[in-house]
Parts: C-alpha cells; structure tokens; sequence
C-alpha cells in the first residue's frame, strides 16, 4: 500500500516541511504554467517498433519557497497532451525541486533547478512496452530547469522556463510561460 501512495506521502512531507521552513524569512509563491512539450518516446518503447516524436501542450501548478539567502525549493504538477484522441493521450509529473534564485538589476530573478519527477507516459490501448505490452509507464527521473522571472509589482511575476526530463522511454522537454503570485 505505501507504493501505490508514495507521491502522496512525499507531498506530504514536503508541504510539512515547507510549512516548519516558511517560519524563517523569505517568499513563497504559487503559480500557473502553460508551454508545449516535445515527447519523444523510442522505438524499442513501443509495440509498432516506430518512434514517436510529439508536441504537446502543457498546463501546470507550482508551490515554491525562497529563503532570503537565495535557496529555492518548488513541488509542482503538471500535464501535457495533444488533444487527439486517436494518438498519445498524456504524459504527466509530479516534482519537487531544488535550486538557487538569483537576483538580478530590474526586478529580473533566474533561477536554476535540479529535481525529481513522478512521470507518467499513457497512451490508447496496450501501445507501450515495458517488459510487456501496456498503456501506461511511470518512472521516477531527473531533470534540470532553468527559469527567469521579472517581477510586476511585489506581488505578481511572469516567468520563462525551459525543461529537460531525462525518462527512461525517452525524453521530455518542455518551455513555456509561468504566472507567479508572492506572498
């Protein structure tokens, strides 16, 4: 059982932490992304022995911390799809990340990120393969990401991102546009 709910128990943990971490100085923030994913899933994942290579669009929720001396951790979840329903349905993450928020002259702030990532790849029937045929693969992977933010304001900000997810199926890389609310 605590398997199935791992993601579940690890946000858990994280939000509690964040929660304990929030008492000392600093900015928490939540936001919405949306962006394109391109989805390249190899031909030895696949029942057809073809290679799929995709573009996605993509929405997804952030919650991030920001400690006064720079150091950064964000949990989020996302999904991508290409709206067709005759070909890939989605692939979806959840992560948590951990990086450094550098302040820049303008209200400019970049922010480089390592994390983890629950990622889900889903497809029509038993098109995939993992060791057998099946419509769905989850793993657990790296990736990086690199983001920069102009703040509106002391409360609003909008952000470019640009992703990299290391799957073990293939890779997704994502960018896109982020809106930032500050507390």
């Amino acid at each position: 059982m605590m398997g199935k709910y791992r993601g579940w128990w690890l946000g858990l943990a994280l939000m509690t932490g964040l929660s304990a971490g929030m008492a000392q100085a600093g900015d928490s923030q939540i936001g919405i992304r949306v962006g394109k994913v391109w989805l390249k899933v190899e031909a030895d994942s696949m029942i057809s022995g073809q290679p799929v290579d995709e573009s996605l669009r993509s929405l997804g929720f952030t919650f991030s911390h920001r400690w006064d001396g720079g150091a950064y951790v964000q949990i989020g979840v996302g999904g991508a799809t290409n709206l067709d329903i005759f070909s890939f349905d989605s692939v979806d993450h959840q992560w948590l990340a951990g990086g450094w928020q550098f302040d820049l002259p303008d209200e400019w702030k970049f922010t480089p990120k390592l994390g983890l990532a629950r990622s889900s790849l889903e497809a029509e029937d038993e098109e995939l393969f993992d060791d057998e045929p099946v419509s769905r693969i989850d793993d657990t992977i790296p990736f990086v990401e690199l983001s920069i933010e102009r703040k509106i304001g002391r409360q609003f900000g909008a952000a470019l991102f640009f992703r990299e997810n290391f799957e073990s199926w293939g890779s997704s890389r994502g960018w896109g546009l982020s809106l930032n609310w500050t507390w």
